[in-house]
């Protein structure tokens, strides 16, 4: 009788301890799974998981999540492929505008000889430069964003450019009674950067804070250096933006209420070229501050 109770003790142990065996493995493998599905959405790669087993549970697991992947991974290409389709279209639509605007401006410029400035063609024509414009910079973001504009990555002094760029503005800020506070060292500072691209984002940011800190009437300009990043800072003490609105202003076409009066009109676009050349120069602009007492904008960049 004993002998028959230590057998089926043992049979019952040995089950017990295969049967955690099991789930243990069965977890494990489920874990597996869970951590590789983080990784490719994170990493945005197209792997697919593969997971040596026998077990039919863990088999039909591993390959619904691999069609779902695949799924994902054939919608992702078809989007993108879609969206260089849609902005090379309005890239050639942004192009054959500005023939005719071109024309335009040409017949305007002969009506202002001819009626020797009247107010209203002069109105049409600056209204006109606005479209212009507005195209040029829809253009270039177009281009940026579709790949087909390449920039020129080598290495600048970034002191040399800040200091030309606050000198453009000098007599905007003169004329508006700005203070103006300089940090810049008189060290040249290099950062690998494309120079044309960089000298366009400083004159968007301090622009924009001129624009947008008339009220405070103080713009500053700062650079940082550390290991191996340099960060440029630009600063004024207007209105600011609301926490609400630090997320949108960096997208195309996003402006501020304010900016449906007259004293604010604007794109909506120098901020979202602004971050993407900073982006493909392998930087980031970083935007902190508190209403009515400053706005800061941190453009950093690599060395």
């Amino acid at each position: 009788m004993t002998v028959v109770l230590c057998a089926l003790i043992f049979i019952l142990l040995t089950g017990y301890i295969l049967e955690h065996r099991k789930y243990t493995i069965q977890s494990e493998q489920i874990q597996y799974i869970a951590n590789k599905i983080e990784s490719i959405i994170e990493n945005e790669t197209s792997e697919s998981i593969l997971i040596p087993t026998e077990d039919g549970t863990i088999k039909s697991i591993a390959s619904s999540v691999n069609h779902l992947l695949n799924y994902s991974q054939k919608n992702k290409v078809a989007y993108k492929n879609s969206e260089l389709s849609i902005m090379r279209m309005l890239s050639n639509i942004s192009h054959d505008l500005k023939t005719p605007l071109t024309t335009l401006k040409g017949y305007i410029e002969m009506l202002r000889i001819r009626f020797n400035d009247d107010e209203m063609i002069v109105k049409v024509d600056l209204r006109i430069d606005e479209i212009v414009d507005l195209i040029n910079k829809f253009f270039d973001l177009v281009k940026l964003e579709s790949g087909d504009k390449k920039l020129n990555i080598t290495k600048v002094n970034i002191c040399e450019i800040c200091r030309k760029n606050m000198l453009e503005f000098y007599n905007i800020l003169s004329e508006k009674e700005f203070h103006v506070d300089i940090n810049i060292p008189e060290k040249p500072i290099y950062v690998n950067a494309d120079k044309e691209a960089l000298n366009r984002v400083l004159k968007n940011i301090l622009d924009n804070a001129i624009k947008y800190g008339c009220d405070g009437k103080y713009v500053g300009i700062s650079i940082d250096e550390y290991e191996y990043t340099v960060c440029i800072g630009i600063e004024d003490h207007g209105k600011g933006i609301l926490e609400k609105y630090k997320e949108n202003i960096f997208e195309r076409l996003y402006t501020l209420e304010d900016s449906r009066s007259k004293d604010y009109q604007g794109s909506g676009l120098g901020l979202t070229i602004s971050k993407e050349l900073i982006e493909q120069m392998n930087g980031k602009i970083e935007l902190s501050g508190i209403p009515n007492k400053k706005t800061l904008f941190n453009i950093i960049l690599p060395k």
